[in-house]
């Protein structure tokens, strides 16, 4: 589903668009994908964009939207029981590494929605070493 906003029907302004998710072969909700704007355009046009989609998509009966994962915000309320040195290293990228992913900007976004959060794990049988997070971030040329 992808929804726009022009100027008088004329210039692109902004987009988002929103995928279907399956179970059992039936959506069972639409979760957004990609949103975009023009540097000119208006501030809060994505916003614009983003909740009038949800309101055709109501008004079409859809149940239930997702509008993604904010990685890393609101971890106050972590039920997951980590090491001390996972929570080091997730306080640390959520705190200094905003120049690479705007984990903060992200989370703030989301949390104007008001919708129903929950928590979501990453999970591996393989132990991450303070020396796999540096040669990750090494590789993807952050440090």
């Amino acid at each position: 589903r992808f929804y726009a906003q022009r100027i008088d029907g004329g210039d692109l302004l902004a987009f988002c668009s929103f995928d279907p998710v399956y179970k059992n072969g039936q959506i069972i909700r639409y979760a957004l994908n990609h949103m975009r704007s023009k540097t000119s355009a208006p501030n809060g046009i994505i916003d614009f964009t983003i909740v009038n989609g949800i309101r055709k998509m109501k008004e079409e009966g859809v149940k239930e939207v997702s509008i993604g994962l904010s990685p890393l915000h609101d971890r106050s309320r972590n039920t997951f029981n980590a090491s001390i040195w996972t929570d080091r290293i997730f306080n640390f990228l959520y705190n200094r590494l905003n120049g690479l992913y705007s984990f903060k900007k992200l989370g703030f976004h989301k949390d104007r929605y008001k919708a129903d959060k929950f928590q979501t794990y990453f999970a591996t049988e393989k132990r991450f070493t303070p020396l796999d997070i540096l040669l990750l971030l090494r590789t993807n040329n952050v440090i």
